[in-house]
């Protein structure tokens, strides 16, 4: 019998059990040889949390693969499962790509991203456990205001740094945004969020998440190639977005005839004609 709007509930003798959940971790759930103590973020694909050693000498970030669309909480407990029983097969293909994910960081070995320290299957899903950096993202230092001329050049010139590192290691991103910017306390500038990363060696695939604005032509199915150019191009569009306050137009819009300021009219008299002029490079088309 369907229940009114705002019927008074009665009371029952026996109360309903809680159903499917879609929340985070609660503090102290134990993840292998970590416990659980905050969260700290939220993504389409993951929770991300700070966890600390059981010794509690250690601490480490923990990321959760929980795919919001995909998977629900099991009731009283840590697991996850599918949120129907036909979706198993497309939470276990996000199984497999948060492994991939895993390959990645392990083979980066902290170069030009937070260090690696293992990886656990576990409660039906998979958790990468990373280096705890303390520092703040580039989007949430952009919240603030727009970066000094000098500080604007210090994180695009360590940027490309943790770039070159990545790009050395056979690695492509795929992914550069401001979100995925840490700027860490001790003056690095490292890349996170491994998820749409590749090794070269493999074919770049059909892109399911793009960031419009940051994302490449060519990742918007252009008919050109990828290459360490994809990402030099999200640099640009990273270093853009701090000049001008937003990214460029997405690309594809670009190429359609969307309007785009160029670096060089845009921060004329506030930044040197070489940093501008690298800027408008990066974006070209």
């Amino acid at each position: 019998m369907m229940m009114r709007p705002f019927a008074r509930r009665q009371p029952v003798s026996n109360p309903p059990r809680r159903g499917p959940s879609y929340t985070a971790l609660p503090p102290g759930t134990a993840i292998g040889a970590w416990r659980v103590e905050t969260l700290v973020g939220r993504g389409a694909n993951a929770w991300v949390y700070r966890a600390v050693s059981a010794n509690g000498l250690l601490h480490a970030i923990i990321k959760e693969c929980f795919p919001a669309a995909l998977a629900v909480r099991a009731e009283n407990g840590a697991g996850v499962r599918p949120t129907t029983t036909a979706g198993q097969m497309a939470l276990s293909a996000a199984i497999d790509d948060f492994r991939h994910e895993a390959e990645i960081a392990e083979h980066l070995a902290g170069r030009g991203s937070p260090g690696f320290r293992g990886r656990i299957d576990a409660h039906g899903t998979v958790y990468l456990i990373l280096e705890s950096i303390e520092g703040t993202t580039l989007q949430q230092r952009l919240r603030r205001d727009e970066p000094s001329p000098t500080e604007a050049d210090s994180i695009v010139r360590g940027l490309l740094d943790a770039v070159a590192a990545v790009h050395a290691a056979g690695i492509r991103h795929r992914d550069i945004k401001p979100a995925n910017i840490l700027l860490a306390d001790d003056g690095r500038v490292l890349l996170t969020d491994l998820g749409s990363a590749i090794f070269t060696s493999e074919p770049a695939g059909p892109e399911t998440t793009l960031t419009p604005g940051y994302a490449a032509p060519e990742q918007h199915g252009s008919g050109v190639d990828e290459g360490p150019w994809t990402d030099l191009y999200a640099v640009g569009a990273v270093a853009y977005a701090m000049l001008t306050g937003a990214p460029p137009p997405p690309a594809p819009d670009r190429m359609t005839g969307s309007m785009c300021p160029t670096a060089t009219a845009v921060g004329n008299g506030r930044h040197t004609m070489a940093y501008l002029t690298a800027i408008d490079r990066a974006l070209a088309l």
